[in-house]
């Protein structure tokens, strides 16, 4: 009898746990929401991520604020809404990093699988600058300049560690043999203005960034790495159709949260999305920025996201690092 009482009151206990979230739930989102980004403000990507948070928050009738937490090479802002409470209430703007902090920092503390994609936003390539001050308004001239002068060559890279940047930099050296040092820079601005300078021979600028500086006369947008050409920089060709078909990258952005969050606001979140990323004021965002919605589903986006966790585990393994 005790037991079946036992048994009783710990299911009545279950049933209103169970109905009091879901009243908690239904009246989702209840306070300010708070979307981390894993970059200083300034960058492309956190314009893309306050465009958003706008957007979202129209479409939520609720205020989501923008918190930049860069540095740790995307980690820190990671940690950030890992420690936060798996309630909707902390996103993440999500990124490569998310893989890639697993083999640059040690002992990070997460593992993508902890992290739910709730809706894509773009996936965008990169283009290879170049400083005007040597031979760079060709692919042929700057590998030319590059195999003639090993012991000149640097490129810059957001961070350290593995990151799309170093897989660009070891598949240009396995395609063309050319040998080339890393150097780190903590925003995209830097690594630009260090090309500009000529402190470095090349950096990989996101395509909205390379917009954004393709009047500047000290520097050469030479190549793009995705397998067509960007339609913001219609006259720059792709590493595939000069002859190197492996020089080929693009990297996701979208919001994510814990993989804890219940799904009914994992839903909410995402049909919510769908709005933001359909809506004409989210397209004039986007092309302001230079970056194309993504097209696919949320399905494409995760298949893409695995398949992009799966080229860096080779490029790991092929460069000697491991997860940490």
């Amino acid at each position: 009898m005790n037991k079946s009482i036992r048994n009783t009151q710990a299911l009545a206990a279950a049933i209103a746990i169970t109905s009091a979230f879901g009243a908690h739930a239904a009246g989702y989102p209840e306070r300010p929401i708070t979307l981390v980004v894993p970059y200083p403000p300034g960058a492309s990507t956190d314009s893309l991520a306050r465009a958003t948070a706008e957007a979202l928050g129209k479409v939520l009738k609720q205020t989501v604020i923008v918190e930049n937490r860069p540095g740790g090479a995307t980690t820190i802002a990671t940690m950030a809404v890992k420690r936060a409470e798996p309630d909707g209430y902390t996103l993440l703007f999500q990124t490569d990093g998310l893989v890639s902090g697993t083999y640059a920092v040690q002992n990070v503390g997460y593992q993508p699988a902890d992290f739910t994609t709730i809706s894509p936003l773009t996936r965008t390539p990169f283009a290879l600058i170049a400083p005007s001050s040597i031979p760079s308004g060709s692919l042929d001239a700057f590998f030319r300049y590059a195999r003639e002068n090993p012991s000149k060559m640097n490129y810059g890279m957001l961070g350290s560690g593995l990151s799309v940047y170093k897989i660009l930099g070891d598949a240009i050296t396995s395609s063309t043999g050319i040998t080339w040092t890393e150097i780190p820079y903590k925003g995209g601005m830097e690594g630009i203005q260090a090309a500009m300078a000529g402190q470095i021979q090349a950096y990989f600028a996101t395509v909205s960034l390379a917009v954004a500086q393709q009047k500047q006369p000290t520097i050469n947008i030479v190549a793009v790495t995705d397998t067509r050409r960007s339609p913001y920089l219609p006259d720059v060709p792709t590493f595939k159709e000069a002859g190197y078909p492996d020089v080929v990258s693009t990297s996701l952005f979208g919001l994510a949260v814990r993989s804890q969050t219940p799904k009914d606001i994992q839903e909410t979140l995402a049909a919510a999305m769908r709005q933001v990323v359909s809506s004409d004021e989210m397209k004039k965002s986007m092309t302001t920025l230079a970056l194309e919605p993504y097209e696919g589903s949320l399905q494409d986006y995760a298949r893409e996201g695995d398949e992009l966790a799966q080229r860096y585990a080779a490029a790991a393994k092929r460069l000697g690092m491991v997860a940490q």
